[in-house]
């Protein structure tokens, strides 16, 4: 693992959230296992929570055993219920906050990854996915303060997909490869992405740099990604 390699994935962990998009192909899962294994090189899970929501059932599966995951959810109501209590934990957090004068919450970060927002938003269950999205609307407003970070991918570039409610508090965004250069400048901004190769490439935009910086990244050996995902909290 490079340095470049490794600071790409350390500059997404410090963001206050993350949007990551591209086409079907285009490597998504494979960034998302690079970034939860960087999390697991980088970080204590005594003092990092990751939940994670896998619509698929199959994309984060793997992960649920890390000993950094306090919460998995595999379908739309439940996902909805996860959510509601993540909304609940950050008005708990705030409120600590401001009983001890802070701005900045003081104790666990947690990570909240989502690997086909899709899937939740334009479900035939409408009333669920506008709870959803309301709930995602909040933690992406609020929750930076209380150190609760959104990772969300997606592999549809829509509007319906990317509500602005949500991704306008995103600014940090992933670009793999797109079909066209409008579905790219709805990821980074700028057309690009579309121009990438199938999978292993993306452009990284990130609000301190102003410009998208193409980075390469490539699938975690499958020994290695064992050892990550099922390490015990006893190691």
């Amino acid at each position: 693992m490079n340095y470049e390699y490794l600071t790409l994935f350390e500059t997404c962990l410090k963001q206050p959230h993350l949007l990551i998009a591209g086409t079907t192909g285009s490597g998504k899962s494979t960034f998302i296992d690079c970034l939860l294994d960087c999390l697991a090189l980088t970080h204590d899970y005594k003092n990092t929570d990751l939940v994670l929501i896998d619509p698929k059932k199959v994309e984060l599966s793997q992960w649920k055993d890390s000993p950094f995951c306090i919460a998995y959810s595999d379908n739309q109501k439940q996902t909805e219920i996860l959510l509601s209590k993540i909304c609940d934990i950050m008005d708990n957090r705030y409120n600590e906050m401001k009983c001890k004068g802070e701005k900045l919450y003081s104790g666990n970060e947690m990570y909240v990854v989502i690997d086909e927002l899709a899937d939740l938003l334009l479900s035939t269950n409408r009333a669920t996915a506008k709870n959803i999205e309301i709930h995602l609307s909040r933690l992406a407003q609020l929750g930076r303060a209380a150190k609760i970070h959104l990772i969300l991918a997606t592999q549809q570039i829509r509007r319906k997909t990317l509500p602005n409610a949500i991704i306008a508090n995103i600014p940090a965004r992933i670009g793999l490869r797109t079909i066209d250069a409008l579905e790219s400048k709805m990821v980074i901004f700028t057309a690009g992405c579309e121009k990438l190769k199938p999978k292993g490439t993306c452009l990284a935009y990130f609000p301190e740099t102003c410009y998208p910086v193409a980075v390469d990244f490539s699938p975690i050996p499958p020994e290695r990604l064992k050892i990550t995902t099922k390490a015990s909290k006893t190691a």
